[in-house]
């Protein structure tokens, strides 16, 4: 009796163990998905609770980011999409929240129950952000199955934003590279770009290339080649011997390449030895010719001029090269005398006057020159050796008048130019000038400067007297036509 009432107990234990183990086997499960609304701008989103035979009730939240998606506050109780027999729905909406109450008055006979399906429109910052997901979550508080509390267990889902018209090829592909097409979201706009796989490359049929005829220096080969049909890539190269190469035939030697020997540099010439079935060469031997070492001497040339000044010598070395080799066979040092200032015809002369700093004035004392025009035809120097200026530097046309002050630079000398007889510097022999000198001349008037002395020195003395003014103010009235300084000059 005892052995069959443990049995009974046993059995009950067993029935009432799998009884729990098959409820907790038979608890819901939460299922989220959606759906995006291009016109509506908007997404659907529906939750179902699947494995739901036998379910009594339950309550449910669904959090939202309500950034990205939005809904008004509302309580909705039985909605027409989502109402069932004998089943009672409670939604309560709020920001970024919506609870959920679902209550059966016996039990679903349903395996499958929708508790939400909404519309949630998109807020403007994701339209304009072009956002591309948002997360939500589903958890249940309570849920009873078959009057027994069962737990269920909470779903996250990433709710996708965008819904995509056709793509569209924006690149084709190529062999070797990828393409790219694009597709526009019809809700926010945001362009969507994915690669279109490279097709890979197209065999052609075998060409022949790089034909080499037999010789006797190398076999007689080709190359087979395949191309790519499409872009025209080299797929593939393998020679192929058409022919085994021939055997040589020699004849005689012949001469080349000859370069005739100079006095300066050897020549040569080649002996050459060739093939006579494929023309190729089989020895080439160079041989040399010795230079002549005979110069052929060509007509002298300047080099290293260097222009003689007033003060200084120039030079230049006269330069014998061979017209054939090119070589210097001579060079010969010649000098050239320095420049100075020269008159002719009794029309001037130069002098170096020693000044009370030590230093030398080098005067051009002319006589009776008009302008510049009939000064430079007494000079006997090259015209483009020297210049005529005034005291400041400027430049003297041909038809100034030629004045006492004046400048003549030559090279890196300058001579200071004294009119004989033009003491107050103004280009005439007049009286004025002799009132000056005889003024100087008794120190009446010590305010003259020292080319003006110079031009008052008009006789054979070094000084300046009465007889010089004299012999001016004689000239001048033309009752003389030239200074005893000519006739000492022309002596």
């Amino acid at each position: 009796m005892k052995k069959k009432i443990i049995s009974v107990i046993l059995a009950v234990c067993v029935f009432m163990l799998s009884a729990v183990v098959s409820f907790a086997e038979s608890a819901p499960t939460i299922k989220i998905g959606s759906s995006v609304d291009a016109e509506k701008k908007s997404v659907k989103i529906t939750v179902t609770l699947e494995n739901a035979a036998n379910f009594n009730n339950g309550d449910f939240e669904l959090t939202y980011d309500s950034s990205v998606i939005s809904h008004e506050a509302k309580v909705t109780v039985n909605p027409d999409e989502i109402t069932l027999d004998n089943m009672n729905v409670v939604q309560n909406f709020t920001d970024g929240k919506v609870d959920i109450s679902v209550m059966y008055s016996q039990f679903s006979s349903d395996s499958s129950i929708v508790i939400l399906d909404e519309e949630f429109p998109l807020t403007a910052a994701a339209l304009q952000n072009q956002v591309d997901s948002t997360d939500v979550k589903v958890v249940s508080s309570k849920a009873v199955v078959n009057e027994t509390d069962v737990n269920v267990a909470e779903a996250d889902y990433s709710v996708g934003l965008h819904t995509n018209n056709e793509w569209k090829a924006t690149k084709a592909p190529t062999c070797t590279e990828p393409g790219l097409e694009t597709s526009v979201c019809a809700v926010c706009g945001k362009t969507e770009t994915r690669e279109i796989p490279a097709t890979g490359h197209t065999p052609g049929d075998a060409v022949k290339e790089n034909v080499v005829a037999v010789s006797c220096q190398h076999d007689g080969t080709h190359d087979e080649v395949v191309y790519c049909k499409v872009c025209g890539a080299e797929l593939s190269r393998k020679t192929v011997v058409d022919a085994q190469k021939l055997k040589h035939k020699y004849r005689p030697a012949v001469t080349e390449n000859v370069k005739q020997a100079t006095c300066g540099e050897d020549g040569s010439y080649d002996r050459v030895i060739y093939c006579t079935v494929g023309g190729e060469v089989y020895s080439r031997v160079t041989y040399k010719i010795p230079a002549t070492g005979k110069h052929t001497p060509g007509e002298a040339v300047i080099e290293n001029y260097v222009a003689p000044t007033v003060t200084t010598a120039g030079s230049y070395d006269s330069v014998v090269y061979c017209t054939v080799c090119k070589k210097e066979i001579s060079r010969t040092k010649v000098t050239i005398p320095a420049l100075t200032v020269s008159f002719s015809d009794n029309s001037g002369e130069t002098k170096d006057v020693k000044a009370d700093d030590g230093t030398t004035v080098s005067y051009a004392v002319v006589f009776g020159a008009k302008d510049i025009a009939s000064l430079k035809k007494t000079i006997t120097n090259d015209a483009s050796s020297y210049s005529v200026t005034d005291a400041d530097g400027n430049q003297k046309a041909d038809t100034d008048a030629v004045s006492t002050g004046e400048l003549i630079k030559m090279g890196d000398k300058t001579y200071q130019v004294v009119l004989l007889g033009d003491v107050n510097k103004d280009g005439k022999v007049n009286a004025v000038d002799a009132r000056l000198a005889l003024r100087y001349s008794a120190k009446l008037d010590g305010n003259i400067s020292a080319p003006q002395v110079e031009a008052a020195k008009v006789s054979n003395s070094d000084s300046v007297r009465a007889i010089e003014a004299r012999a001016i103010l004689r000239y001048s009235a033309k009752l003389i036509s030239k200074f005893d300084r000519q006739s000492k000059a022309s002596a």
